[in-house]
């Protein structure tokens, strides 16, 4: 873990969140100061690095759904626990195929007189192959959609 930053999220909205990103050594977690009302001035107390929140607004509202130290340690660990568990790389690697896979058989169907033939149409107009092959992949889309969550 390279950074651990803090947005400054409580100026556009009270939701509360967390993510990790980044590849090979420079991986960072960052939090949105809407987690706890003093998490800016926490993170500022334990490291001399500066952090991404703007701190010349002071300091972040209190939410109804701040959070304990113990809770952000928590969080903090959820998003470590996705670097162990390479969910990003996996996730790339996934969405890749996913793509390759969508590509290809756009390819084939683009290709397919009988495809076009049986929906009624004797051309093969790129417009129609588009509209079609989206309204064929749509409810596949969808549970690949719900198996990625």
């Amino acid at each position: 873990l390279k950074k651990l930053f803090v947005v400054d999220g409580s100026t556009r909205s009270s939701h509360s969140n967390a993510y990790f990103f980044g590849l090979g050594s420079n991986k960072r977690v960052v939090l949105y100061d809407t987690l706890a009302p003093d998490l800016l001035a926490i993170v500022k107390a334990d490291t001399d690095t500066d952090t991404t929140a703007d701190t010349k607004k002071g300091p972040p509202k209190s939410g109804k759904g701040a959070c304990s130290i113990p809770e952000i340690v928590a969080i903090l660990a959820h998003e470590l626990g996705h670097w162990a568990m390479s969910h990003l790389l996996k996730g790339l690697v996934v969405t890749m195929l996913h793509l390759l896979c969508f590509f290809t058989f756009y390819g084939m169907m683009m290709s397919s007189t009988a495809m076009f033939k049986s929906f009624g149409f004797d051309e093969k107009p790129v417009i129609v192959g588009l509209m079609l092959f989206s309204n064929v992949v749509a409810p596949v889309e969808q549970v690949i959609q719900v198996m990625m969550q």
